[in-house]
């Protein structure tokens, strides 16, 4: 998609907030992959994440140092332990 290949040229970007983005799903979280240097991202209020999406974040972000996954209602336990793995998370 065009917001996709737009988000892959943005390799230095640092800070993303779509907090409040009704539209973001799993697959639009996946699509941030290319961007390796993001150290906080913000997708509270964001009712279409679910797990898979979050997992993704959690594989492929380690620099991560402020996440905020406030009012997902879709996301399970099993979701946000995955972020366990960001060691750098404040």
């Amino acid at each position: 998609s065009l917001a996709s290949s737009a988000l892959a040229r943005m390799t230095t970007l640092e800070s993303l907030d779509l907090r409040a983005c009704t539209k973001l799903t799993d697959e639009g979280l996946r699509a941030l992959q290319p961007l390796a240097g993001l150290t906080q991202l913000d997708v509270s209020e964001c009712p279409g994440l679910m797990d898979e999406g979050v997992r993704a974040v959690a594989r492929h972000h380690p620099l991560l140092t402020t996440l905020n996954l406030a009012d997902c209602a879709k996301l399970t336990d099993f979701g946000v332990a995955s972020v366990a793995r960001l060691k750098r998370l404040e």
